[in-house]
């Protein structure tokens, strides 16, 4: 079937549409991005640390410190929105703002999985430039399988992009499996059984509703299960690999040490262990948690009415 307007193959008319966002998405995208991030992050953020805030110590918190930590990082949240953009440039100027921005720390943790031939699960949060991991992991030399919850848009930029990397590399060193997959799980089983990496963002609430609940940020949500049953069927080790400081223009992405949990383990106190880190990290920098923009899109539908009526809240302060 012909690719309509352009009367030609999908294949190829994908290619334009990437080569086509490249050249100029990039330029236009950001003025606007930061434009309309400028009016919307500050407010939505405070709302929703507002809110989490409430539940979680079961008092109005201090609203004016929560407005000084907010606008004192404002920038840098707008930055750290801003970093998905960068996509839309070419390959090459991706590998030279990974080599020349970012640092890999901690590779002994994840070379201990690697070493006793289960492979790995490494997991993160949206805390700074999260997008970078999966890039940073395989120009260090890993094999790594990423699970994307992408649009169609992103999907095939982050393909090029990842084709690019691996024929730079000279090898397979960046795969994607969409969530939406409904093998995926048994696709990464086999993956870890080489030996290979799995990276997931850990913070996402689960697909399904019929998922035990946990608590998260004082909120009762479905949690994603995908990582804690990989773990559970390899014996996989579970590290959490997240943003770790700035020092001077480099960024610093460090692999912890694996968590403690077992094959012998259930899948929701596996769960609760991953949540659990998670949410102990996004406290040490609650400002720089990406998702507070789209915080009620993790919960549950008869919550989203309380992040609506929070718009009184930002118009009293």
């Amino acid at each position: 079937m012909l690719f309509p307007i352009f009367n030609l193959d999908f294949p190829v008319a994908s290619k334009v549409i990437v080569s086509t966002c490249q050249r100029l998405a990039f330029f236009i995208a950001m003025p606007l991005f930061l434009s309309s991030s400028y009016f919307q992050v500050e407010k939505r953020v405070l709302t929703n640390m507002f809110l989490t805030t409430k539940r979680m110590l079961q008092q109005d918190p201090n609203i004016q410190v929560l407005r000084r930590v907010v606008s004192a990082n404002l920038w840098t949240l707008i930055l750290d929105r801003s970093w998905r953009l960068f996509m839309l440039l070419p390959t090459w100027v991706l590998i030279y703002i990974v080599k020349k921005l970012f640092d890999l720390k901690g590779a002994n943790e994840i070379d201990k999985g690697l070493y006793e031939g289960k492979g790995a699960i490494l997991f993160s949060c949206h805390v700074g430039p999260y997008y970078f991991i999966p890039a940073l992991l395989a120009l260090n030399g890993y094999e790594v399988n990423v699970v994307e919850r992408l649009n169609h848009l992103e999907s095939l930029l982050i393909e090029h992009h990842m084709k690019q990397i691996n024929k730079v590399m000279g090898r397979n060193v960046l795969t994607s499996f969409s969530i939406y997959d409904g093998l995926i799980l048994r696709k990464l089983k086999k993956k870890l059984d080489r030996g290979e990496l799995v990276f997931i963002m850990g913070d996402y609430r689960a697909l399904s509703s019929k998922v035990r609940p946990l608590s998260f940020l004082g909120y009762d949500i479905n949690p994603g299960i995908g990582a804690a049953w990989l773990a559970k069927m390899t014996g996989a080790p579970l590290l959490p690999v997240l943003f770790d400081t700035v020092r001077g223009s480099r960024y610093e992405f460090r692999a912890h040490n694996q968590l403690p949990v077992s094959a012998n383990s259930g899948l929701y106190t596996i769960n609760k262990t991953m949540y659990s880190r998670i949410e102990n990290y996004i406290l040490t920098c609650p400002e720089r948690w990406s998702l507070w923009v789209d915080y009620h899109l993790m919960l549950s539908q008869d919550l989203r009415k309380h992040v609506a009526e929070s718009n009184t809240v930002t118009s009293t302060v």
